[in-house]
């Protein structure tokens, strides 16, 4: 026990004597130290904030394959989607050029609306608690989205 009493003390003394040094010492730990700390605090606050809010959203999970309409996949490709355990939900598209609905505004401008086919199961419309539109309605029923319907 006396030894390690010694042994402190002598420490303290040598700390003490060096103090420039041992603050160098200190400063350049925390310089080292604090750069991964903010990072740190960077990945957890707002980057997992962000992903959050991007796994919340079911818009953003979205998959469009590129080029125009389905890109060539056919139903047994899509079919073989949907077995996927990783996929929520699968529908084909139609044409980029046959997925868009232009109309005339009131004030005399031009207004055009990008159609997105949807179905039993579609994970957007449950996310706002809403029905697709029934099977025994006509054709041309659709769902709007609250910034289409304000236009």
């Amino acid at each position: 026990m006396r030894n390690h009493l010694l042994s402190m003390r002598l420490a303290l003394r040598d700390w003490f004597h060096e103090r420039v040094l041992s603050l160098c010492a200190v400063l350049a730990l925390a310089s080292m130290l604090t750069p991964l700390l903010v990072m740190n605090a960077v990945k957890v606050g707002t980057v997992e904030a962000l992903r959050g809010r991007l796994l919340r959203d079911p818009n953003t999970l979205i998959m469009v394959p590129a080029g125009s309409g389905d890109a060539g996949y056919t139903q047994a490709r899509i079919d073989e989607f949907k077995r996927r355990p990783d996929v929520l939900f699968v529908i084909p598209r139609t044409r980029d050029v046959a997925a868009e609905l232009s109309f005339d505004m009131p004030n005399g401008g031009f207004a055009s609306l990008s159609l997105e086919p949807t179905a039993p199961g579609d994970p957007r419309l449950a996310h706002h608690q809403i029905g697709p539109p029934e099977a025994s309605l006509p054709v041309s029923t659709m769902v709007l989205s609250l910034p289409a319907a304000h236009r």
